[in-house]
């Protein structure tokens, strides 16, 4: 797989119609075009609207979420396997 193809920044999706609302369960998704893989990260912003001198103001913070198929190509298997223990204390 060509590392290019995980280089782009996707569209993401919901659902606008009820059959792809079921096939999808509310989730939304990635339309991969032109050979393109699912990106190795994604950057997203949250936004929280703070009231600062009786003045509404918008704050973003960034969050970037990794593919773990991108991660197990890049990183150690122990260090991948730590990553999911990680994960399943947290449920």
């Amino acid at each position: 797989m060509k590392k290019n193809n995980r280089k782009w920044i996707p569209d993401i999706l919901y659902a606008e119609d009820e059959e792809t609302n079921n096939l999808t369960n509310g989730l939304p998704f990635i339309e991969l075009k032109d050979e393109k893989s699912m990106p190795d990260r994604l950057f997203i912003l949250s936004a929280k609207t703070v009231i600062d001198n009786n003045e509404e103001l918008q704050e973003f913070d960034l969050h970037q979420y990794f593919s773990l198929d991108y991660l197990k190509e890049c990183l150690d298997k122990n260090i991948i396997e730590q990553i999911i223990r990680l994960y399943k204390q947290e449920d």
